[in-house]
């Protein structure tokens, strides 16, 4: 993609080699993400329109488990796009309160 594109889709994407848990799914006002073992670099959100409603760095000394606020996010779907120093991953997440 060149810069100024705009994405149009966001897939799920699976890497046996790399993978997390998103839960609670459905979430309600907190997401926790569990890497296990990984250490990831970044969290980002989106919503089904391809366009980024969280975005997060994080420490290389981040927790196997990440909890993110999520109260300010409409009900709806969303995906999560989860990224290590060499792998990125996208999960769906439903938001519903």
């Amino acid at each position: 993609m060149k810069k100024g594109d705009i994405p149009t889709s966001i897939s799920e994407t699976q890497n046996e080699n790399f993978s997390f848990e998103l839960f609670p799914n459905p979430a309600t006002n907190e997401l926790i993400i569990n890497t296990g073992k990984l250490i990831i670099k970044s969290v980002e959100i989106y919503n089904v329109m391809g366009e980024k409603v969280f975005s997060k760095r994080l420490t290389p000394y981040s927790l196997p488990q990440t909890a993110i606020a999520i109260s300010g996010l409409k009900e709806g779907i969303y995906f999560v796009k989860v990224k290590s120093a060499e792998n990125l991953m996208t999960k769906k997440l439903l938001i519903a309160r």
